[in-house]
């Protein structure tokens, strides 16, 4: 391995000193309105469905909510502060969770609930009630089955899903895209060169791959007609009650397709299509939205001209930790990855620290 740049070594332990910064210094040389935080599922056990990033289970996400409850607010509160109709105490924390994955109701519900901690779930639409596969559960199996096949079978799937010379009018994945989920994915991908290639190639997809997706799915899968063997998203009666509880109910779109994509006019019907149907299921005035995957790379003025249009569309959530932004734009800290010692402990000071040693983040809010 090759010697570290004495730059390189610099940079390294800077980073580490910043992340060393206890919260509450960071808390008062830079803080922050609201300290979003999001969650995609919570379990205890493996979930075959969901390979592609890791998740905390019952015990490490309860010490969560033990940690944050006290600074806790609602997504009202939030709001009203945004809109600067009210005052909220710095450094608020909101906790959120994406995609409507049925352990919002059955696990993460529960202890929410027990600790009277507010938080908002963003539903896909389209995967209420499992009406719709979320392309990820599927890349999920295949990644599960390329777990098991032997290299010659893996070779032959290979060669069916990328012919060569490769069809110039096949769509093509992003090999970067690749290389960065099967970093975090929670898959044995066998080491032989084949196992690799194919577990990279599918990963290089997304939604608007879903047909070379589900191609390696029939390849794969001991039964064409397989699925995932349980539920994997929420109900829409789950979703009333979740709202009748007095949890905020948000959209994450109709689907989970990247919106840099879409043209204004597409944007602006997604956003609105899929925010008008969790205004129909919750009965709440406004409805935040949360963007699949990230926002970053929308124009902020074709996004303040959706919100003035469509007035019901309230605040707009993203995942770029602390980074400032538009007023009616949140960035969250992705907090699903559970501690390093796999105990039962919070985590949460840690994600703050790094969050807070970014540059994005050295600025002070507004209070």
């Amino acid at each position: 391995m090759p010697h570290e740049s004495l730059e390189h070594l610099v940079k390294r332990a800077v980073v580490e000193a910043l992340r060393g910064i206890p919260v509450p210094v960071w808390e008062r040389i830079a803080p922050k309105d609201v300290i979003g935080l999001v969650y995609h599922t919570v379990s205890d056990d493996d979930l075959p469905h969901l390979k592609l990033y890791d998740y905390k289970n019952r015990a490490q996400f309860e010490s969560d909510v033990v940690h944050a409850r006290g600074n806790a607010v609602g997504y009202d509160d939030v709001a009203n502060h945004r809109h600067r109709w009210t005052r909220m105490p710095a450094n608020s924390v909101l906790f959120t969770f994406d995609d409507g994955l049925t352990e919002c109701f059955h696990v993460i519900r529960p202890i929410l609930r027990r600790h009277s901690v507010p938080a908002i779930f963003f539903v896909n639409t389209n995967f209420l009630d499992d009406r719709e596969t979320f392309f990820e559960t599927t890349l999920s199996l295949c990644l599960g089955r390329i777990e098991t096949i032997d290299e010659k079978r893996a070779e032959d799937i290979l060669a069916a899903l990328v012919p060569n010379p490769v069809d110039p009018t096949r769509p093509t994945g992003s090999a970067e895209l690749g290389r960065n989920r099967l970093r975090d994915a929670r898959a044995r991908i066998p080491p032989s060169h084949v196992h690799q290639r194919l577990a990279l190639w599918l990963l290089g997809f997304e939604e608007d791959g879903r047909g070379e997706i589900d191609q390696a799915w029939k390849l794969l899968g001991p039964d064409v007609a397989a699925g995932p063997s349980r539920r994997t998203c929420m109900t829409t009666a789950e979703v009333k009650q979740l709202a009748a509880e007095g949890f905020v109910i948000g959209s994450h779109g109709e689907t989970h397709l990247p919106m840099q994509r879409l043209d204004a006019r597409a944007l602006e019907e997604r956003i609105v299509s899929s925010c008008e149907t969790v205004r129909g299921l919750s009965g709440q005035k406004r409805v935040p939205f949360a963007f699949p995957y990230t926002g970053l790379g929308i124009d902020r003025g074709i996004l303040a001209d959706i919100l003035r249009r469509n007035p019901f569309i309230d605040l707009l959530f993203d995942t770029q930790d602390l980074t400032r932004d538009a007023e009616f734009m949140v960035h969250r800290i992705c907090a699903d990855r559970p501690p390093v010692d796999g105990g039962g402990a919070t985590n949460l000071p840690l994600l703050m620290r790094t969050a807070w040693s970014r540059r994005s983040a050295w600025y002070r809010a507004r209070k």
